[in-house]
């Protein structure tokens, strides 16, 4: 009972209330102090607004992410033909989100070079199957050559700047080939498309099934890339004739606009 009567005193004193007290005022300074170390530390309340890097050229991103006291990682590569080559063309986070200062943004950029495919196969193809397989692989027909041959539009030999180009060889995605066509029995004439109200790649495409191909092309009004994309034909030489017949391989002169006021200005 005495020791128990001793504790009662001893908590009750003067002298262990005054060290209580220290001791939590101690433990709560501590911990508002770690507090606001670690605040600081991991700077909780500093927010930084992302800009927007699409465009900028590799060699200008060091000296604009240490403006912006960013840093930066480029983790991916694309060929965007229409862009600027070696700009940045998307970025994680998005332009406008808020961050902390020194964070990695991730960079996607559009690459110097297109990347290589391997050259297909098109011989003894017709030539709708052969286009369709250049498509899929990324290569363009640069132009149409007709050889003599029983066979009406099929593949005699694949070109590429002039020389005959293998299978398995390694070239550009977008290059531009010739394919050499058998020009059957029925001769070499074939009839001449309307034009007028297409696009430049529906009038390209349009043509190709004709065994034509696009000559000189003339943009009016257009200023952007996006308007030359959305311009429309509203000439084209030779002009569409009724049964009209043109020679296969032949070119066909398109003028194309964003106004569509000129279909009706232009016979």
């Amino acid at each position: 009972m005495k020791i128990f009567a001793d504790l009662i005193a001893f908590l009750k004193s003067r002298w262990f209330l005054i060290n209580l007290t220290i001791a939590g005022i101690v433990v709560v300074g501590g911990t508002y102090g770690v507090l606001a170390y670690l605040d600081g530390y991991t700077q909780h309340e500093i927010k930084l607004t992302v800009p927007d890097f699409a465009g900028y050229k590799l060699r200008e991103l060091d000296e604009v992410f240490k403006e912006n006291k960013l840093r930066y990682q480029i983790i991916d590569s694309l060929y965007d033909p229409v862009r600027e080559k070696g700009v940045v063309i998307d970025q994680i986070p998005e332009p406008d989100e808020e961050v902390k200062e020194n964070r990695t943004i991730y960079l996607t950029v559009n690459a110097q070079l297109p990347p290589m495919v391997k050259m297909p196969n098109l011989v003894n193809m017709s030539k709708r199957q052969a286009l369709s397989v250049l498509d899929i692989v990324g290569l363009k027909v640069k132009s149409f050559e007709y050889r003599p041959d029983i066979c009406t539009d099929c593949v005699l030999q694949q070109k590429f700047d002039g020389e005959e180009i293998e299978e398995g060889t390694l070239i550009y995605k977008g290059e531009r080939l010739t394919l050499v066509l058998g020009e059957g029995r029925g001769g070499q004439r074939t009839s001449i498309p309307y034009l007028k109200g297409l696009t430049f790649t529906e009038a390209k495409n349009l043509l190709r099934t004709y065994s034509l191909e696009v000559g000189v092309s003339i943009y009016e009004d257009c200023k952007t890339a996006e308007d030359s994309l959305a311009a429309q034909v509203y000439r084209q030489v030779p002009e569409y004739i009724v049964n009209g017949r043109i020679s296969m391989g032949s070119e066909i002169d398109i003028w194309l606009s964003t106004d569509t006021l000129r279909q009706n200005k232009v016979n």
